[in-house]
């Protein structure tokens, strides 16, 4: 997956498809942060472009367990268009981050 590479040389302790407490498996998860980063395509959205009720009970179990939830929503197709462009990804996820502080 080009966008967990993109962000493994970002932040080297990123865990790919990780299980966070022996329940959810995730995309990407940020020990140092406590960042769960799950990339969205097609399947985790209803017809009206809202989260379907399974990702949305996750990314709320998931922030209620303390974890913070980023979404990175791919809806035209499996690829990102941007995660080959590695100023874009790394403007993306820090403004993801800087939202938390």
């Amino acid at each position: 997956m080009i966008i967990s590479a993109r962000v493994k040389e970002m932040y080297p302790d990123v865990l790919c498809e990780h299980l966070i407490d022996e329940f959810y498996k995730v995309d990407m998860f940020i020990p140092s942060l406590g960042f769960v980063i799950e990339v969205n395509g097609e399947t985790h959205f209803n017809g009206r472009g809202n989260f379907n009720k399974k990702s949305r009970i996750k990314a709320e179990v998931l922030r209620k367990l303390g974890y913070r939830y980023i979404s990175l929503q791919v809806r035209h197709n499996r690829q990102n268009i941007y995660a080959n462009d590695e100023k874009w990804m790394r403007n993306w996820i820090e403004n993801e981050i800087y939202k938390f502080y």
